[in-house]
């Protein structure tokens, strides 16, 4: 399961959560209108409910953002995954294959040529991963 995905259903849940702290809430304040409850327990319940929906809050914004983070690579890698899988065993170059994977070409007096490709953050992000994992290997 993509990382995506498995972080969209924890901000699922975290929403579930807290719908069931605000039903809780209601539920302490009729309690407290049908006077089952006194106004110091009613206090003390709302503020331990309060207390929860912050922490809540809280979690289901750092995930949002990690999630956000995650959402361009997400899309950039399925279509990067998909333009590797068309174009896997064609061995020239064809203006397709450009289309696919460059950005742009910059080409500089001296005759010096810049190839700028549209994955390069997901191939710097590949390296990055595979030197993590090799040092992982390294240090057991």
């Amino acid at each position: 399961m993509k990382k995506y995905d498995v972080l969209s259903k924890e901000i699922q849940k975290l929403h579930h959560e807290m719908e069931k702290v605000a039903a809780h809430r209601q539920h302490l304040y009729e309690d407290y209108a049908e006077r089952l409850i006194d106004a110091g327990q009613y206090e003390a319940f709302a503020d331990k409910d309060a207390a929860a929906e912050a922490e809540l809050r809280k979690r289901i914004n750092e995930v949002t953002e990690y999630q956000r983070k995650y959402d361009r690579n997400y899309c950039a890698s399925q279509d990067w995954e998909a333009a590797i899988n068309k174009y896997r065993n064609i061995r020239h170059l064809t203006k397709k294959m450009v289309d696919a994977f460059v950005e742009k070409i910059e080409i500089f007096s001296a005759g010096k040529v810049t190839v700028h490709l549209i994955y390069d953050d997901m191939l710097d992000e590949l390296v990055a991963y595979t030197k993590e994992r090799e040092a992982e290997g390294h240090g057991e």
